[in-house]
């Protein structure tokens, strides 16, 4: 009897510690604890902070909401006008020009992070409302850190500051505060980053775009017909033609495991509903928008003048009928805007938005397009770059046992040796010591080393000529990448194997030259209709209220460079080569393109070497025109006009 009640009360005993233990983590979750612990004099202040953390990440969150993860647009982004769709907010593409622009999560958190920081640190603003009753050393800092579930935000931050009560001695540090706040943010985002990854690797959008072209009865596409009636269209009356059908389309767009309703039509049921991973998103909403507004180009081939007609003939000895071969590639862009709605609360909303592209019915999104970042595998990359593999072994012993055993692999066998050089000299008098070499096999990249002058194990140099020899992971047809600062980045093919091992590979790189900006406008009058006017052609600098975004490429050299004008630097780098580039040039007034320019460029190398300014020139719409389409048909023969018309200019300074 005596050893059950023992056994009794020791059950008693252990459930009374479950209900305290379960209670203290309930008053600690439930944010109650934390005041019993906290001064009752610094309450409230403690309160006044936690309101000002709480607005400002509601703030956070609205704004990351509203520009695609982002809370303040890169500078790339905001001052382009095609990078973003306007709706209010600028609602970046999360793909442009070949370049993926989703944020990554850690860098979203980042971005809370900061802002909440800096908002909460103005609106405390060092307890000026209590003054009077406290004094409080000036708050420098607040370190704040965010953690996302699919339910809220919870936000733990450090204020750098202590608190003494006046007329009382006791100085106090002031609390770490822990606020929660009620969003599905993180859910919102990240189901926009599966969309947006499948998109980047199915290319269901193009691929849906061209399905809507095929299917059409009324566009031209692939077939043969028997008429003699004719048939003709215009580039310009497909347009909207094509618009319309994307906007009935798209709004038929579903994703599994999202909050869908069934479209009713087994057509699309089948070939617009797109699955994902497999995660829960039934209390989210997807929504698909295109303005027909926005920004379409349209491209059809062939045609001849902007008309489209059939390959057409008789087939007159035999019988008396038209033959009409239809035989058309299409190539679109044009943007589409993803809303994504919590369903329970529906002032929720997250929006990105991405470029579609079709160029001769083909997706054409994967055009010289790199890896995608989350498709990199880190461990097996570790795995293949370093240069022994630790591996498991099972070894035969005694006894027929068989039993593992620790051992490694050799991942670098072969040897290559490398010679980087300024290709404006030879091999011989330009070879460039300190530069960065790496080998690439489809998505693993590795650090392999420096050039540099040889030495000897007494760290004496040897030679007088800068060069890397080094192990290679095997490889074919990999890349190895040359870097060095002043240079563009130089790419390679080069096998690595039995076969070459101990090759000498020669590396010729492209040095880079600062030059000074400046920037001319032309006011053209003659698109007002006045041929005649003397002054059709105005040459001046640029307004305060214009700036233009000027894009350089050269794809034969890996040359991209983009400045926005006028900045605080003013400079760009150009090539020390006799090499050509494909210039755009968009000048920018309110937010609205108003002007256009592009061609191809090619300095001479000598101008190139002794000058150090670069003058550029673009066309600017007559204010005049105020009709939408008037001013589309400006723009183009504004950027028509200036096609190899108005080069830049190299100048002294």
């Amino acid at each position: 009897m005596k050893k059950r009640g023992m056994v009794t009360l020791f059950i008693i005993i252990g459930l009374v510690l479950l209900i305290l233990i379960g209670l203290f983590y309930y008053l600690k979750e439930s944010l109650i604890l934390k005041d019993i612990f906290v001064p009752k004099e610094i309450i409230p202040l403690q309160k006044y902070a936690e309101k000002c953390i709480r607005d400002s990440a509601s703030q956070a969150i609205f704004l990351a909401s509203m520009q695609g993860g982002y809370i303040e647009l890169p500078k790339k982004i905001a001052k382009d006008p095609e990078a973003y769709i306007l709706t209010g907010f600028k609602v970046p593409m999360w793909y442009y020009k070949a370049e993926d622009r989703t944020p990554s999560f850690q860098s979203f958190i980042f971005y809370l992070e900061s802002y909440i920081n800096e908002q909460s640190l103005q609106c405390i603003n060092n307890f000026e409302p209590f003054k009077e009753q406290y004094e409080i050393n000036e708050i420098k800092k607040i370190t704040t850190k965010v953690k996302l579930n699919d339910q809220e935000m919870i936000i733990d931050s450090a204020l750098d500051t202590t608190v003494k009560v006046k007329n009382k001695n006791t100085i106090l540090k002031f609390p770490k505060i822990t606020t929660k706040q009620p969003t599905k943010i993180k859910k919102l985002f990240l189901l926009a980053k599966e969309i947006m990854l499948r998109e980047n690797t199915d290319n269901f959008l193009e691929i849906l775009t061209d399905d809507m072209i095929a299917s059409s009865d009324y566009l031209p596409y692939a077939g043969v017909e028997l008429t003699c009636d004719d048939r003709t269209w215009t580039v310009s009356s497909m347009i909207p033609y094509i618009k319309n059908m994307i906007v009935h389309n798209f709004k038929f767009l579903t994703f599994e495991d999202t909050a869908y309703l069934p479209t009713g039509y087994d057509y699309y049921e089948k070939q617009y509903r797109i699955s994902l991973k497999g995660n829960n998103y039934k209390d989210l909403q997807v929504n698909t928008i295109y303005n027909p507004k926005w920004n379409f180009q349209l491209d059809v081939t062939p045609s001849k003048n902007g008309i489209v007609e059939p390959l057409e003939f008789t087939m007159s000895n035999f019988v008396f009928a038209c033959v009409k071969l239809y035989n058309h590639k299409y190539s679109a862009q044009y943007p589409l805007l993803f809303q994504i709605i919590d369903k329970d609360n529906p002032d929720n909303v997250f929006y990105f938005a991405t470029p579609v592209l079709v160029k001769r019915n083909e997706p054409n999104r994967y055009n010289e397009v790199p890896l995608w970042p989350s498709e990199d595998d880190t461990e097996t990359n570790t795995q293949y770059c370093n240069d022994n593999e630790p591996i498991t072994q099972m070894v035969v012993g005694e006894n027929n046992q068989i039993f593992a055993k620790t051992a490694t692999k050799q991942n670098r066998k072969n040897a290559l040796t490398i010679y980087a050089y300024d290709a404006s000299l030879d091999i011989f008098t330009g070879l460039l010591n300190n530069v960065t070499i790496s080998y690439q096999c489809v998505k693993f990249r590795c650090e392999i080393g420096k050039t540099n002058y040889p030495k000897d194990i007494n760290d004496v140099y040897t030679g007088s000529n800068p060069y890397l020899k080094a192990l290679f992971p095997d490889c074919e047809n990999g890349i190895i990448t040359a870097e060095k600062q002043g240079y563009l980045p130089a790419k390679l093919h080069q096998t690595v194997s039995a076969e070459t091992n101990e090759y000498a590979v020669n590396i010729p790189m492209t040095k880079l030259k600062q030059f000074k900006v400046r920037m001319h406008v032309f006011e053209d009058n003659t698109y007002g209709g006045n041929e005649d006017n003397e002054n059709k052609n105005v040459e001046r600098d640029m307004l305060a209220t214009e700036s233009v975004l000027i894009t350089l490429k050269n794809k034969g050299r890996l040359y991209d460079k983009m400045i926005y004008y006028p900045n605080d630097e003013n400079n760009l780098e150009l090539m020390v080569a006799n090499e050509p580039y494909e210039v755009e040039i968009k000048l920018i007034e309110n937010d609205e393109i108003v002007g256009k320019a592009s061609y191809t460029w090619q300095p001479e190398l000598e101008q190139i070497q002794f000058r150090n300014g670069v003058l550029f020139f673009v066309g600017k719409i007559p204010q005049s025109s105020s009709n939408m389409v008037e001013q589309y048909k400006q723009l183009q023969k504004t950027e028509n006009k200036n096609k190899g018309s108005v080069e830049p200019r190299l100048t002294l300074g």
